[in-house]
Order: C-alpha cells, then structure tokens, then sequence
C-alpha cells in the first residue's frame, strides 16, 4: 500500500480517535492563580560559568601612507554592531601599530570609507540610532571619532559614502520616512549640507547599497523591494527616478568611474532580458548597447580624484580572531616580495610574513539557546556569530571550540549530529561533537578551512534561501521520519513565510512552502511536532505581502502538515483576532499547547488554548490575568522558553515567574522567580540562557 494512502488511512483513524480525546482535554479554573504567583518564593540561582567572552572582527580599512608608497591598515574589532570597538592602526611601511578602544558608539562593522584629496580617511557608519562620520588621519595616526554634526535624520542599517569628481564627499542612507536621504561633505571646510529626503519612500526597509556621482547629479539605488535607481540634481534639488527592478528579485549595482558613472540592472521592469548596463550621465541612464563603444563623457583630465594607489601589501587574517586572553595576530607581507605560501610546520616569516601582535578587549557573549545532546552534554549557541559551546553537567566544564559564520536561531539533533541553521540564507551546517572543531582553522600564508569545506566541522551543506523564501530559519522541528523541518521568514527583500524539509540520509530539500500561499501572508513564528512526530505544527505571524501588494490578514494561524511531502493537512485560528497563535509545544498524541495574547486586552491578559491536531479542533482556551511575555513573531533572541520538561509538564515563564503547566488539564504550577531565558535540563537540574552566564538552579525538576 502507497505511504500516502497508509497515511491518510491513518489520519481517517486518528480523526475518530481524537474526537473523543478532545472532548475530554478541559483546563482546570485557577482563580487563584495571580496570588500563588505573588506568593512565588525567589529561586536559589546559580551562576556555573561565562562560557563565551570574545569579540568580533570587523571590517578592515586601507589609506594611502602620506608618502604615497605604502599604506596604512585599520583592522576594527566590536562585540555588537555600533560599538564599543577596538581598532588596529598600522603603518605597513614603517611596521609601526597600535590599538585603539573607542568607547562611544560607532558603528565601524560595514562602514563604507572614501580617501578624500587631502589624503584621510573617511568612514561613514551606523551611530546611535543615527550614521555619523569618522575621519583617520594618516599624518597624525590618529583617528577622530564623528568630529563632525551628521544630519540626525540619516539612519538605516547600511549607507554610503563616495568622493566625486568635485573633490566633495556624498553620503547616503535611509531617512525614518522609508525614503533616502543624502549629504554633502566639505573635507577642507568640515562644513555638512544636507539634502533631505530623496526619491520614493518604500514600504520596506528602504537600503542604500551603491552609489556615484558626476560633475552635477548623484546617482543610487535605493529600497531592494523594488530597487530604484534614482538621479538627484545638486544644481536643482529635485530626483528623478531612472530605473526600476520587479519586485522581487532584482538588483541595481552602481559603481563610479573616474569620469563618470555606471550601473548594472538585473530583471529591469518591463525588460525582456536578464541584465542591462547603463551609462550614467547628465541625469539620464544611457543603454550600453554595445560593449565596445565609449562613454558619453569627455575623458577630461584634471579632476580632483585621489590619485593611482600604490600596490597593496598582503594582509593574512589568519590569526586575527582573538584568543581566551584577548591576544590576536595579523601578519602582512610587502607588495614587493615574491609571493610564496608558507609551508606547513615552518615560520611564515621565513616566507617573508611579518607580524603584528596585539591585544583587544573581549566581552562576555549572551546565550540564545540550550539544547540537550544524546550523551548527556548541553549544547550552547552564543550570539553574534560565536559558534557553539559545549557544557558537561557531570564535570562542571565548559569548551568553546570555536566560531563559524552562522548566526544560530534553528537546532536539530539527529543520531548525535547537530543541523543547525539560521541568518543569512538560512545556511544548513552539520556539526559532530564527537569530532574536533576544524571550522575557520587557517595558517598564515597558507589554507583557511571556510565551512563549505569538506574537512570543515560544522560544514556547510546548503543555503536553504536557494529553494525559495527561507531567508532566516528561526525555528526547527524533527519528524517520525526523521527529516527535519525548518522554519522561518523572508528577509531582506521580500516578506511572508517558508518552510523546508531536509533529509539527513540522502540531503534532499523540499520546500513546503516558500513566501507564496499559504506563506505570503503569514510568517512562520512557531513549530513543534505532535502525535510522535507525525504531524508537524506551525504557528504563524499575520504579515502584509509586500511583494505581492496584499494586506495583512486579521489574525495568524495554525498549520497541520504531514511529514512525508509536506502537504498542509488542516489550518486553523485557535484564537480569532491574535495576530499570531503564539509559541506551541506538543504534550502528546495529538495535543499542542499554545500560548497567545488576549486580542480583547493584550496588554494585561493572554490566552492558553489546547488544540487537538488531528481533528483540527480547539479543546479549550484559558485566560490568564497577565501579558505574554514575549512580542509575537518575536526576534529569535529573546530570552524565553516554552517547551516540554523531562518530567511531563511545560516549562515557560509567568509575570517573572518560572512555572510548569499540567499538559491534562493547563494547571499552571509556580516554581520560583527567577530571569527567564531559554531552558535546558540535566537530571534534577535546570539550566538558563539568555544572559552571558550560564545559569543553574539545582533540584527543581521531578522525576518523569
């Protein structure tokens, strides 16, 4: 008999099953509850260890040496976008360095720069909420720290800065209206004039990737959904909108020429072929119809562009990431020298590599999740890119092996391997403990092992953004069959939800669902499984399709799949008005514990509902007399947990108030006050994220 008809065979069954179930799921009344819950006693809170403390590195910078015959490198360190920061000034021709902390926020990670005529170094980047402008000197090897007053009304997650023809600096960015906004800079005046907002405003996040400008106008692209290429007049103050991509898609690249400007287009509106060309000039976007012939523009010498740059030493970052104790090392090798790899076992500086050793302040690192493993150990992920950590409850040790370059919101265990995914693309790593960590190990001069890597551990298998819509993978769940369902939204350029499978045996992809319908308008938030696996659960976000121009529904739903094929069995609202059912967790056969806001007082009451998956009925909804303590839809970061403990009963937070609720009748139990964060259990014990500390509280948790 096909699997798909033993399933649906099943289902039929189940159905009649669950009826009678569901009619026997009550909630208990607690009118008592707000008052055990005052009554709550604080928990003995153990802190076992601070993990993680390390920083990131950030973007690197080159300037010419006043001299003109070497460089300078500034190479920027920072725990978390916008500062506080350390940064490495070097002198490449006179092997001279030092560090530099900048305690103010500065956002020097993704900072775009430009060399002005008068030989320094201009850096445009995010400020607190503004972007501000830093200025290196390499005269003076000093650097200032936004001596100048930006326009406050310049914010965004990305800008950029530019020198024209005119010698003038150009920043732009994004404005709080959704438009973009610009700015001119006088290098030799210090004097700032502000343009305003420019071009259309965006539904979306509006971004500001590339840039140029001629003797007159200033070209960009700004939005991603769509993307508009937009030529601002500095004579006349007023911008025009040139070109425009689909919807979703397409891409603008801007890049400025010594005497003019250019731009390349992929899926242009209205456009048959795949990419164009355009020659930028006087405020008009010229088709480049022919490779070969010249642009529209005089090739006139004189401009005040900063002059040829001399050649560039090579820099090895290999053993830039710092150590426990803070200590890093970048190493260079003079343009001049023949280039030859280091062998491995023998001195890099044999081949010429000289070093630079230094050391930076490292910062405690929160933890956004904790998982159990087969064998006993808990795995942690750290934020901002810090890898995992591994915790042994029976020695009290902990070992960070190392970094990779995935921001970790998703995990699944499967015979003993950790498939972990995330932000950006929603990558998919592999990651056996067993096995040394060999993920980012480099030598100087020599080879990097980058997570695509076969000898790479955790190694990265795919991207799952490839097979449609799942930009950042938030949630995970495991089914009886043992694929694994991820979860999450689109990001970046465009919105809605996805959902994709993979097969760990033969990692085959299935895309259930990927920002189209049932997705387009709901974001997945929320998945567990039910029935041992045999249903996956999917609570979603209401959303606007920005892509598709539909509006937001009135309320998030539930979605039944099956884990075969994916397909969506049953959807549901077990809360009409919610604008997202909420975290859920499956408490055995087909029961799922759910936990919304009360769309009638969002602000003071919340919703414990009991679904019963395979007859696709609500079973009860109980009002609790406090709020959800978390945003739904919320950021993958936030320090909360709602899950299934060893011993039966959900585990969450109430009104600052750890609890366990009764999956037969939705009692909820208070255990103690204590910070929430994401949970974990080790015999007896329960373990706490969500703080750089990892957090204990001993003998809380009853037997199964």
């Amino acid at each position: 008999m096909p699997m798909r008809t033993i399933f649906a065979t099943w289902c039929v069954l189940g159905l009649l099953a669950a009826g009678a179930l569901a009619a026997e799921w009550k909630a208990a009344d607690q009118p008592a509850l707000a008052a055990e819950l005052r009554a709550a006693k604080a928990l003995t809170v153990e802190d076992v260890c601070t993990p993680v403390s390390a920083t990131r590195i950030g973007t690197e910078f080159w300037v010419p040496a006043p001299d003109h015959k070497s460089y300078d490198y500034l190479q920027t360190y920072y725990p978390t976008y916008g500062g506080p920061s350390a940064v490495l000034i070097a002198s490449l021709g006179t092997g001279e360095y030092k560090t530099v902390e900048v305690s103010r926020r500065f956002g020097f990670g993704g900072a775009s720069s430009a060399v002005a005529p008068n030989g320094k170094l201009y850096l445009f980047g995010g400020g607190p909420p503004w972007r501000e402008l830093s200025i290196y000197d390499p005269a003076t090897k000093e650097l200032a720290v936004a001596p100048l007053s930006m326009p406050h009304e310049m914010r965004g997650e990305n800008g950029v800065l530019l020198l024209g023809p005119d010698g003038k600096l150009y920043a732009i960015a994004s404005d709080a209206t959704g438009a973009a906004a610009a700015c001119q800079i006088d290098p030799d005046t210090g004097k700032v004039t502000y343009y305003g907002a420019l071009g259309p405003k965006h539904a979306n996040d509006c971004w500001v990737t590339s840039a140029a400008a001629d003797d007159r106008y200033l070209y960009f692209a700004s939005g991603m959904v769509p993307w508009y290429l937009v030529a601002y007049d500095r004579e006349t103050g007023k911008s025009e909108v040139l070109l425009t991509t689909e919807t979703s898609g397409g891409r603008i690249t801007v890049t400025q020429q010594k005497h003019g400007a250019v731009a390349h287009v992929t899926k242009l509106l209205g456009a048959k072929g795949d990419a164009y060309d355009f020659w930028l000039y006087r405020g008009k976007a010229i088709l480049q119809t022919l490779p070969s012939l010249p642009p529209p523009w005089p090739e006139t010498p004189g401009d005040s562009s900063v002059a040829d740059p001399p050649p560039k030493p090579t820099i090895s970052r290999a053993k830039a990431r710092p150590d426990a104790e803070g200590n890093a090392e970048i190493w260079y090798r003079p343009a001049t020298h023949r280039p030859m790899a280091a062998r491995p076992g023998q001195s890099p500086e044999m081949y010429g590599w000289k070093p630079m050793r230094f050391k930076v302040p490292l910062y405690p690192v929160d933890i956004y999740r904790l998982s159990e493993l087969p064998d006993g150990r808990l795995l942690g992920t750290p934020g901002a890119y810090h890898g995992n950590f591994l915790f042994d409850p029976a020695t009290g040790k902990s070992v960070w092996p190392g970094e990779c370059r995935l921001e970790q919101y998703s995990t699944a265990v499967v015979h003993g391997k950790i498939y972990m995914s995330g932000y950006p693309g929603a990558w998919l790593l592999v990651y056996d403990p067993a096995q040394p960590w060999t993920c980012g190990l480099a030598e100087v001069g020599g080879r990097t092992i980058d997570d695509p890597d076969p000898d790479s551990n955790p190694r990265r298998l795919l991207a799952m953004m490839d097979y449609g819509g799942l930009y950042n993978a938030t949630v995970a769940a495991v089914a009886d069959n043992e694929k694994i369902f991820f979860g999450g939204h689109w990001e970046r350029n465009g919105s809605g939800g996805a959902v994709v499978s993979f097969d760990p045996l033969t990692h085959l992809v299935h895309v259930c669902g990927g920002a189209s319908e049932p997705f387009a308008t709901q974001s997945v938030a929320f998945m567990t499984t039910a029935q041992k696996g045999r249903f996956i659960v999917i609570s979603t976000l209401a959303v606007a399709d920005i892509v598709g121009g539909k509006p937001m529904p009135e309320q998030g739903k539930f979605f039944v799949m099956e884990p075969d094929g994916g397909a969506i069995l049953r959807e549901l609202v077990p809360v009409p008005g919610a604008p997202c059912p909420g975290p859920i967790v499956g408490v055995g056969g087909p029961r799922v514990l759910g936990w919304t806001v009360n769309p009638q007082s969002p602000g003071s009451s919340s919703i414990l509902y009991g679904v019963d998956v395979a007859a696709g009925t609500v079973a009860f909804r109980k009002t609790l007399p406090f709020r959800l303590p978390i945003q739904l839809g919320a950021d993958p970061r936030w320090p909360f947990d709602f899950r299934m403990g060893p011993d039966g009963y959900v585990w969450t937070v109430l009104d600052g108030t750890i609890v366990r609720i009764n999956p037969d009748d939705a009692t909820v139990v208070p255990v103690g006050k204590a910070l929430a964060g994401p949970m974990a259990f080790a015999g007896h014990d329960l373990y706490l994220g969500g703080t750089p500390v990892l957090r204990r509280i001993r003998g809380v948790v009853g037997k199964p």
